[in-house]
């Protein structure tokens, strides 16, 4: 099966959902051993002008994927790829509506994360019980309190 791609040299972090692409130009492609969505292999005809491509859109799959190519008998280019699923479904990631489990700027505290560090300080209270302890006295006391403080 042949497609169009267009190929892209993509500085940005893997995470960053608008990336700084220059485009490098287009080409026909066919897909090799089998084919898996998210982690595809295409081979295409040698064009050097596309050899430092390390990203592509596929618009008959309607997604973006991160690319290696190498050079096979000195005439086709294996393209092996793996999908960007944050670039290829971000539109319908921000009209989504759901709960946050992280935020990268502002935590919350109510969600339960444990990426997040939280110190807590523990209650001391301290109270006097009737007459104090002294070493005189011939028995032991251990006093244990259960239950809620006040």
């Amino acid at each position: 099966m042949s497609m169009t791609a267009t190929f892209y040299n993509n500085s940005s972090a893997p995470e960053v959902v608008n990336k700084q692409l220059t485009t490098l130009g287009t080409a026909n492609i066919d897909i090799t051993n089998g084919f898996v969505i998210d982690k595809p292999n295409f081979q295409m005809a040698r064009n050097d002008s596309l050899l430092t491509a390390n990203y592509m859109y596929v618009p008959d799959l309607n997604r973006y994927y991160f690319v290696t190519l190498e050079v096979e008998n000195g005439v086709f280019i294996r393209i092996t790829a793996e999908s960007d699923p944050l670039k290829s479904f971000w539109n319908s990631i921000k009209t989504s509506q759901c709960i946050a489990y992280r935020s990268a700027s502002k935590p919350d505290a109510r969600i339960e994360d444990d990426k997040v560090l939280k110190k807590e300080r523990p209650t001391i209270i301290y109270r006097k019980i009737g007459q104090p302890f002294t070493l005189s006295d011939q028995n032991n006391y251990i006093l244990t309190v259960t239950g809620r403080g006040v």
